[in-house]
């Protein structure tokens, strides 16, 4: 899912920051989990947009957790 490493990344960051006592690298980590978080909120919403214009089609999460169940 879009965002998911840069919230991952920012928290690598923000730990690593208040470990070594970088206030600039702690701030980063929190930038960059803040971005992650915009990414999947953006990306949920057009999910929904575009999952609500598409007629005939399941939405996402549905097919989704048809691919998931076909996989096991």
């Amino acid at each position: 899912m879009a965002g998911t490493g840069d919230k991952l990344k920012g928290k690598v960051k923000q730990a690593t920051g208040i470990l070594i006592g970088d206030k600039q690298l702690e701030r980063e980590g929190k930038l960059d989990k803040a971005v992650g978080t915009v990414k999947e909120t953006v990306s949920k919403v057009v999910d929904t947009v575009r999952d609500a214009v598409t007629p005939g089609k399941p939405p996402l999460t549905k097919r989704a957790k048809r691919a998931a169940k076909s996989l096991g």
